[in-house]
């Protein structure tokens, strides 16, 4: 166990309060629930946000940024299976002692998760297929329902759809999130976090996320799913085929589309109208701005003195980019993190916003947008 540090008095700090404090070079969130202390580590894991400024109920904090929600007691995640570290904390006389090291972490996938996994495991049959487990009985998952189960450790979720069963990878890519708590969308596994769909044929996302798929097959009554990925297996076994012409015949895929969408607008064709949308002096450096230019909803900002535009809706949920973070030349929607950069748009989750370009005349920011 690490030194104890001093960080507060007792009374600064009441029930049902919470304050950011460091211990060292760490944040640290400080919770008083009804006059016992706990200390967990500030930083939302899902995309930083603090959680000394959350929604403190009963045991349990609520981000302020996106409501995940976290026991300050444990650090677990009642939304995916994470856990937050949590401080030791002791009172001496009137101060407020955290230490300087974590607690050890007990459960790191978190009771409820482990619990879940444990209730579904299936023991192992002899008459199995080679390089298959047994899952579930073949009733016992009802159509549009899954099943989390646990194949060489990886944790995997089983969903029956129209009767037929699929197994893919219950970890989303994205945020975490697991898809066996989300619903069926015809044949695609949504997670419960930020909607993103995951194909259970291939685990194709149009957002460009890929996650894993296993075989399934059901025999004698029983539900079995490869111990092996598909996509490890086909690495494996085959070489990559030789790429075709056919996407220029409208074969792209969804999100080849999507980005290709968004680029054509980011330069649009034929000449251009600048509109006045802002006084230079109306800006401030490092923050973002909401104006319309035309039908245009346009987010303005400014950084090392040079004036940036870009679409202020974010194509992941309408976020207002406007209202995001900026750090460097990019900016990170303040609902889910989507990061985009203010030069040409482009996103590294495959997507891409319009820009637009800026003229300064005078006191005056004009943005151009197509005649």
């Amino acid at each position: 166990m690490g030194d104890f540090i001093r960080v507060a008095g007792k009374d600064e700090l009441q029930p049902g309060q919470a304050r950011k404090v460091k211990v060292n070079s760490q944040d640290i969130a400080l919770f008083n629930i009804d006059g016992d202390l706990f200390a967990i580590d500030d930083m939302c894991p899902h995309a930083g946000g603090p959680l000394s400024d959350g929604f403190v109920d009963s045991e349990s904090v609520t981000c302020p940024w996106h409501g995940w929600e976290f026991n300050v007691k444990s650090g677990a995640c009642r939304v995916v299976g994470l856990e937050q570290k949590t401080y030791p904390v002791k009172v001496e006389g009137d101060d407020i002692l955290v230490s300087s090291e974590p607690s050890p972490v007990e459960d790191p996938l978190g009771k409820e998760a482990t619990q879940r996994i444990e209730a579904s495991a299936q023991p192992a049959e002899a008459d199995a297929p080679q390089g298959f487990v047994k899952v579930a009985a073949e009733g016992e998952i009802a159509e549009g329902q899954s099943k989390l189960c646990e194949i060489n450790k990886r944790h995997v979720a089983v969903f029956n759809v129209d009767g037929e069963h699929r197994a893919i990878d219950d970890h989303c890519p994205h945020a975490g999130g697991a898809l066996s708590d989300g619903w069926v969308d015809g044949d695609c596994a949504v997670c419960p976090l930020h909607g993103y769909e995951f194909s259970l044929i291939n685990g194709e996302s149009p957002f460009g996320y890929i996650n894993d798929t296993y075989d399934v097959k059901v025999e004698n009554g029983e539900v079995f799913v490869s111990t092996t990925p598909r996509h490890d297996a086909a690495t494996a076994t085959s070489s990559p085929e030789p790429e075709s012409d056919s996407a220029s015949d409208g074969e792209a895929s969804e999100a080849d589309e999507l980005t290709e969408g968004a680029a054509e607008q980011s330069g649009p064709p034929g000449e251009l109208s600048f509109v006045r949308v802002a006084a230079l002096t109306e800006l401030e450096e490092g923050r973002g701005k909401f104006v319309e230019a035309g039908s245009k909803k346009v987010a303005l900002f400014k950084v090392d003195g040079e004036v940036y535009a870009v679409d202020d809706v974010c194509p992941h949920m309408g976020g207002p980019l406007s209202d995001g973070f900026v750090e460097g030349k990019s900016v990170m929607c303040g609902w889910h993190a989507w990061e985009f950069s203010l030069e040409d748009g482009e996103c590294q989750l495959g997507m891409c916003i319009p820009t637009y370009e800026v003229k300064i005349e005078g006191d005056d920011i004009l943005v151009g947008v197509g005649s």
